[in-house]
């Protein structure tokens, strides 16, 4: 591979680290975000999201519930090691 197709390779490689940097970021804040508010995975918060509060959007309140349970294995993959190895690649700060 010559030295620019390796750089353009590499610098597409580092803006899909960026992006990832991006969902590590969020996926940490937003369950943290959302047990604030007091909704819960058993729909038994004191404000619990249901079917209406999210129709408008097309979604129904179990699809939150799912996404929510998603973002928190995210946040879980991204370790303190895993995090060092991303901030040390991104280029979009």
């Amino acid at each position: 591979m010559s030295a620019i197709t390796k750089n353009n390779y590499l610098k597409a490689w580092q803006q899909q680290i960026n992006k990832v940097a991006q969902v590590m970021e969020t996926s940490q804040s937003y369950p943290d975000i959302y047990t604030d508010r007091g909704y819960d995975l058993n729909h038994s918060g004191a404000d619990p999201i249901v079917d209406a509060d999210v129709a408008g959007i097309g979604i129904t309140a179990n699809q939150v519930y799912s996404a929510e349970q998603v973002l928190g294995q995210l946040a879980a993959f991204f370790t303190p090691a895993n995090r060092a190895i991303i901030n040390a690649v991104r280029n979009d700060k």
